[in-house]
C-alpha cells in the first residue's frame, strides 16, 4: 500500500473529467483488499464501476458509502479510533454530486484516501 496525496486525486480528477477515478478506484480497491480482506461490496472494481454508469451514478453512492464504513471499522477494530464523520459526509456528497455534476465525487475520494493514508500512517508498512 501506497500513500497517495489526496489534492493531486483532485487536480488529476478534475483535469481529465473524471478519468483518473476510475484508475483511482481500481488502487483503492486493490489497497482495501490487501487492508480488510474485501473490497468494498465484495465486487471488483470494475463491476461496481458498471453498474455505478448503468444506475447513472447512484450504486457509486452506496459504493462510497460502504468504503468509508469498512475504514472506519477497520479503525475501531484495530483501534485507531477517529470521528466518525465519514459516512455522513461521503453520503451527502454522494447525494450533492447530482447537483454539481459528480465534482463533489472527487471529493469523497480525497476523503477516503486521505482516510487510508492516516491509517497506513498509524500502522506503518511492516504490517502491510
Amino acid at each position: 500500500m501506497e500513500k497517495r496525496s489526496p489534492g493531486m486525486l483532485l487536480l488529476l480528477s478534475l483535469c481529465t473529467c473524471g478519468i483518473y477515478l476510475a484508475f483511482w478506484y481500481r488502487w483503492f480497491y486493490k489497497d482495501m483488499k490487501a487492508l480488510t480482506g474485501s473490497t468494498p461490496t465484495g465486487m471488483s472494481w470494475f463491476i461496481d464501476l458498471c453498474i455505478t454508469l448503468l444506475t447513472a451514478g447512484v450504486w457509486g453512492i452506496y459504493v462510497d458509502f460502504q468504503m468509508s464504513k469498512k475504514l472506519y471499522q477497520y479503525e475501531v477494530e484495530n483501534n485507531l479510533p477517529q470521528p466518525n464523520d465519514t459516512m455522513t459526509d461521503v453520503l451527502m456528497l454522494g447525494v450533492a454530486a447530482y447537483l454539481t455534476g459528480y465534482v463533489t465525487n472527487f471529493i469523497s475520494s480525497a476523503m477516503h484516501q486521505s482516510q487510508m493514508n492516516r491509517i497506513v500512517e498509524k500502522r506503518g508498512s511492516s504490517v502491510f
